[in-house]
């Protein structure tokens, strides 16, 4: 979001529609920094800050940190 023509209003819209996917639907990482190879939405909804932010407030408090 911090390229040139990016729109964060869009990336949280995007991000409110997978937090709104069942829990156990799985995901895979546009990039793999880790162990894991895949995860679910139900965890990432309770340890990604991105998917946490449930209001264009608090998305835009995280943008900041």
């Amino acid at each position: 979001m911090d390229l040139e023509g990016s729109d964060p209003e869009a990336m949280f819209q995007s991000m409110r529609k997978l937090a709104a996917l069942p829990p156990a639907t799985v995901v895979y990482p546009g990039h793999h920094y880790g162990k894991m190879e895949h995860s679910t939405i139900g965890e990432e909804c309770r340890s990604n800050p991105a998917l946490r932010a449930d209001t264009p407030e608090r998305w835009h408090a995280w943008l900041r940190e």
